[in-house]
């Protein structure tokens, strides 16, 4: 079928989105491409919601459905289930799309053997968007077979991504576990993965937000997550690579929440993460002695040294301790923006947004 008659399905989960529904819809139904359908899934929403995605029901795109609260996954399943289109995109709830995402995207799916495209992203900061300019640091130029790669950190943006309706069909539903709740995207863009390759747009598209009601969870929660996602995909990778890529993501996984946990003070889990990590590549012996300079130094004395991290040398450029880079920023993140939104009802919503991405946001990682 050309391209040009694609049509899209676009699924909505929404959970207490009453704050920033409505620019979400109709950055949808402004879209440049118009062949598209709107499916908007109420999961139980203590809020208005519902009653605010009912006010578009004049535009015969818009669909709204209502069912009991189980989750993000659960919600996007159910709205799965009622897509008709044979593109399927996702948008949560409080992200904007940019009124030529669909179009750009759809051009990319020339190439038969694409089974998802996706493009980057930008943090939005304040509620009316005007300060929208900073880059997603999940954002990556990567394109084709990319199965090492996604397994290694999901870079794809849930609201940015756009799929083949028949391959999301093909792969099976989004796991609906709890334990991995908040990752439960990641695990779907793997499977998709198996099946093709995943293409980008090199631009922004989408503007996610970054606020207190994003489900981007604790960073105990959000690493436990991660490595029970973990388990259940290595089953399903190619046998002869599949032990390798799992203990990779692992190793990425613990350095980054390292680097979290050190630089939220809480030294004694960065040490945690950092044997994990050791454990992954036990050759990293200096993974294992920063552990343990973690877990016996008083913590007021890493408080000093991350309070010194930038200091003037003699030249007057700027240099950083050699301990202090030791646990430093990298330049990217792990996983893609606190996307989803929280719509459990079940657990309770602890909501500090999740550094720089996986919610993307500033993440930090562990260097040595």
């Amino acid at each position: 079928m050309p391209n040009e008659r694609l049509t899209v399905s676009v699924v909505m989960p929404v959970y207490g989105g009453e704050r920033f529904l409505r620019p979400s819809i109709e950055a949808v139904l402004d879209q440049s491409y118009r062949e598209l359908e709107l499916i908007v899934i109420d999961d139980g929403s203590p809020d208005a919601s519902a009653a605010i995605a009912r006010d578009y029901l004049a535009d015969p795109r818009v669909k709204v459905f209502s069912k009991a609260n189980g989750g993000v996954a659960s919600a996007r399943n159910y709205g799965v289930a009622q897509c008709r289109g044979d593109l399927v995109a996702f948008c949560d709830q409080d992200d904007v799309w940019l009124p030529d995402k669909l179009e750009r995207q759809i051009a990319l799916f020339a190439n038969p053997d694409t089974v998802l495209v996706h493009g980057w992203g930008a943090i939005a900061r304040r509620e009316d968007l005007a300060d929208a300019i900073e880059p997603h640091a999940v954002s990556t130029d990567l394109e084709g077979d990319l199965l090492h790669e996604i397994v290694r950190r999901n870079f794809v943006i849930c609201s940015s991504a756009l799929l083949r309706r028949q391959v999301l069909l093909d792969v099976g539903p989004f796991d609906e576990d709890p334990a991995i709740n908040g990752v439960d995207d990641w695990n779907m863009w793997v499977r998709v993965a198996t099946r093709g390759r995943i293409d980008v747009v090199k631009d922004i598209v989408v503007l996610v937000r970054r606020h207190g009601s994003n489900q981007s969870s604790n960073e105990g929660r959000m690493l436990a997550a991660e490595l029970a996602c973990l388990e259940k995909l290595e089953p399903l990778l190619p046998p002869a690579d599949a032990r390798a890529m799992v203990r990779d993501s692992r190793f990425e996984a613990s350095r980054h929440y390292a680097g979290n946990f050190f630089h939220a003070g809480d030294y004694r889990a960065a040490a945690r993460c950092l044997h994990l990590a050791w454990r992954q590549r036990p050759r990293r012996v200096d993974l294992l002695a920063l552990a343990a300079a973690l877990a016996l130094t008083p913590a007021a004395a890493w408080n000093s040294l991350r309070r010194l991290k930038r200091v003037v040398g003699d030249s007057g450029r700027t240099t950083t301790p050699d301990a202090a880079r030791d646990i430093a920023p990298p330049d990217g993140a792990r996983s893609s923006p606190a996307g989803s939104p929280d719509t459990s009802a079940a657990e309770p919503r602890t909501d500090t947004p999740r550094p720089s991405t996986a919610s993307a946001h500033h993440a930090s990682s562990v260097d040595p």
